[in-house]
């Protein structure tokens, strides 16, 4: 009996050790698991972030792309003014031109009419 005491003691001494062992595993693994809780908490604030700059990026580059196209209208716009522009000042040139022409031909005409005077002048 003593043997058997003996030898129930050590077999509950030794289910200690081991159930001691298991606790301080269970108490790491606790610990690993509130680490890698933890980690997946700062990834997933992580993902947030790089999601919320991708659809910041998303929108500023859509405002670039709208701010170019709008630009490239722009442009076409002056482009088409500047034309006719130049269109309006070429016709101008050419009119005032013919007016000159015909500035300096009237002059002639009168300053002949002014010599057949003077010489009907002289006749009579």
């Amino acid at each position: 009996m003593r043997e058997r005491t003996a030898s129930v003691e050590e077999v509950a001494s030794k289910a200690q050790d081991e159930a001691a062992r298991y606790k301080g595993a269970a108490a790491e693994l606790d610990e690993e698991k509130n680490l890698v809780k933890s980690d997946l908490a700062s990834a997933r604030e992580a993902y947030c972030e790089i999601k919320e700059e991708c659809v910041n990026s998303e929108i500023a580059r859509s405002a670039v792309e709208e701010a170019g196209k709008k630009a490239r209208e722009d442009l076409e716009a002056e482009r088409i003014c500047s034309s006719s522009l130049s269109d309006d000042i070429d016709f101008l040139k050419k009119t005032l031109l013919e007016k000159e022409g015909a500035v300096l031909q009237a002059g002639k005409m009168i300053e002949d009419l002014r010599v057949a005077n003077t010489d009907l002048t002289r006749s009579y």
